[in-house]
């Protein structure tokens, strides 16, 4: 079987590659849920327990995935098949790649629905919709909106039309010139909201949440969010470390490369928490996470501020690009697997792609009135279906064919620009910190 490089695409430059990846790991949880967990376990000690597990759990499994990309130069069930075969083993590992599609999948449905809150809620804020609102009236305007399917299925449209079209140009005209605009203009949004926030929000308080050393809100707990939310923010499990590995040269210094998108998340998520605690703590609001941040506290803020309602647009373009930077990755992984399961164009394989996932996010909208399969709502059931069980179980197969199946050449190959030493540090990490952690998390999940 012979393997055959490019045929999905190649990025232009390995900048290309880091962009494309920082764009998808800084997803919506750097901004509704970072915030929440810094000022909640500890401050510093949880921000210390967040990067050791990025750099030692995190990092190392998201390596791995792009070495199955680069080796398999494939959409991930092809990649895993193709690094199968090379390895000289069962085939039956690419069913770790249709699991990752799956989880992939689950995962952009939650993000364009969300986007499509995000658009709403920006527009009532454009209109005037929060002027001088209170957190109730926040909380009513943010029911209406989910209480109306069509303004959603609207807003859904038009996100997954950007989507589609950006992925229909292909890797380097579509995706690879995206990337290029969206983490600076991450950067560029994210400068404004966080001197707005230093002028207008508590200082003080910020301070004491965010950057004191508080040993007494420190605990197993803490431990546990930030491993969690270290997997979450840099995408391990869903395919597009394979995929955007698939995409990039031979040369590729995998390691470095990851580290530096990790670097980078971390900085963005600062940077979020600035922008958001000191506003949040100076309306005198308890610090909240997920939705009830984002889409009742957040708008009743801006809704009562000087320019609240311009600097509100900003912070909701700001959710926007860092949702189409995490949707467009997820989009390109089941793009790459259609076209080549089913050997067809990237255009089709984007319409069939684009078209599945609207259908599945109108259901989920309209189930926000009803309810969805075993009594819960969708939108709860994909969360928990992919946080509980599709995610680690993703995780675990790509880091066990890594690590203790894939053969050692190749495996070396796929990291030959790196050392030694950080070669060694990092298999010893992956086979001995990063794999029995996310078990035992596994563990806790299911029976949680």
């Amino acid at each position: 079987m012979a393997r055959s490089p490019g045929i999905l695409g190649n990025w232009h430059s390995r900048t290309t590659f880091v962009l494309a990846l920082a764009a998808f790991a800084v997803g919506l949880g750097n901004v509704w849920r970072f915030p929440y967990l810094l000022s909640t376990y500890g401050g510093g000690l949880f921000m210390l327990a967040y990067v050791g597990a990025l750099v030692l759990l995190a990092v190392p499994i998201l390596v791995a995935e792009v070495a199955i990309g680069g080796q398999g130069r494939g959409s991930p069930p092809l990649a895993m098949m193709w690094a199968a075969d090379r390895s000289m083993t069962s085939r039956s590992w690419a069913a770790v790649g249709l699991l990752i599609c799956a989880v992939a999948l689950m995962l952009l449905v939650i993000q364009v629905v969300v986007s499509a809150w995000v658009l709403g809620t920006v527009n009532d804020l454009r209109l005037g919709g929060f002027s001088g609102a209170s957190v109730i009236d926040a909380a009513t305007q943010f029911e209406r909106l989910l209480a109306d399917p069509t303004a959603l299925l609207q807003w859904q449209s038009l996100f997954l039309l950007i989507l589609a079209t950006a992925t229909c140009l292909g890797i380097r005209r579509g995706v690879g010139v995206l990337v290029w605009i969206l983490v600076p203009a991450i950067v560029a949004v994210l400068m404004p909201l966080m001197d707005f926030a230093l002028r207008h929000g508590d200082l003080v308080g910020t301070e004491n949440t965010l950057f004191a050393i508080q040993p007494l809100d420190f605990g197993m707990e803490a431990v546990l969010f930030a491993v969690v939310q270290a997997a979450f923010t840099l995408g391990i499990g869903a395919g597009v470390g394979m995929t955007y590995g698939a995409y990039s040269s031979a040369r590729l210094p995998v390691v470095r490369s990851i580290l530096a998108v990790a670097i980078f998340d971390c900085a963005i998520g600062v940077g979020a928490a600035v922008a958001v605690v000191p506003l949040v703590l100076g309306a005198n609001l308890e610090l909240a996470q997920g939705p009830a941040l984002a889409f009742i506290a957040m708008p009743y803020v801006f809704g009562n501020l000087p320019d609240g309602e311009m600097y509100g647009v900003l912070f909701y373009a700001l959710l926007l690009l860092i949702a189409l930077g995490s949707a467009l990755a997820l989009m390109e992984v089941l793009t790459a697997a259609v076209k080549q399961l089913l050997l067809v164009r990237r255009l089709t394989a984007a319409v069939i792609v684009g078209a599945g996932v609207w259908a599945l996010c109108a259901s989920v909208t309209l189930s926000l009135s009803g309810f969805g399969p075993l009594g819960i709502p969708l939108m709860q059931f994909l969360d928990s279906a992919v946080s509980r069980l599709g995610q680690p179980l993703a995780v675990l197969g790509v880091g066990l064919f890594v690590a203790w199946v894939m053969h050692p050449v190749l495996r070396h190959d796929q990291l030959a620009r790196a050392p030694e030493l950080l070669y060694a540090t990092w298999l010893l990490l992956l086979r001995y910190v990063s794999l029995p952690v996310i078990m035992a998390l596994f563990v806790v999940a299911l029976f949680h």
